[in-house]
């Protein structure tokens, strides 16, 4: 969790001063692992309540996340149109 301005904003890139809002706005995909209470892990895409992630590619934008696998990040990619 970072804490900028005595407010916690959740988890970040944890980078010096406005380096971590510059790396962002140039990084493409700020992936973020999760893990439940099981310890199943899963990748995450899109920012949630707490997490700063995002994806610029339309196909992980578009899925949101998916298990951490690489198996499971290839077929996001590997699936047809409107299946």
């Amino acid at each position: 969790w970072a804490i900028i301005n005595e407010i916690a904003i959740g988890h970040t890139i944890d980078l010096p001063g406005k380096l971590a809002r510059f790396s962002m706005a140039e990084i493409e995909n700020i992936l973020f692992i999760s893990a439940d209470k099981n310890g199943t892990r899963r990748l995450v895409f899109q920012p949630t309540a707490g997490i700063e992630a995002g994806s610029r590619n339309p196909v992980l934008a578009k899925a949101g996340e998916c298990e951490f696998s690489y198996a499971a990040l290839r077929a996001l990619f590997s699936k047809k149109e409107g299946k």
